[in-house]
């Protein structure tokens, strides 16, 4: 459900208005705000955090920064399997398949043709 929030609220702003929003809110120091920030997002999204590095909430001076979190040195090894498809990054994939000249590909809710 937090996620389909975020989308509506994506797509009800106006893009540069969001963007300046979101750049400024990711780098509030402020402890108690960038605290509340990242433990909410931690509860909306299952974030591990038993494979974070760093002690959750403190040792991040911004959401940002844990936003870009290093992870234990063996919290996902990669799969070494030829055949695999592996990502650098924490996500939900939410469509698959063939491109086509005449498909069209969503991402946030958004329609983009090829």
């Amino acid at each position: 459900m937090p996620a389909r929030i975020f989308v509506l609220f994506q797509q009800l702003l106006p893009r540069h208005l969001l963007t300046a929003l979101v750049y400024r809110v990711a780098r509030i120091r402020t402890l108690k705000i960038k605290n509340f920030l990242i433990t909410q997002f931690i509860k909306a999204f299952n974030v591990a955090t038993d494979e974070i590095k760093h002690e959750v909430p403190n040792d991040f001076s911004t959401f940002n920064d844990f936003f870009v979190r290093e992870l234990k040195t063996d919290a996902r090894p990669i799969d070494a399997e030829p055949s695999s498809v592996v990502s650098p990054v924490d996500g939900t994939v939410s469509s698959a398949g063939r491109l086509r000249a005449d498909s069209i590909f969503q991402a946030k809710g958004l329609s983009y043709s090829l």
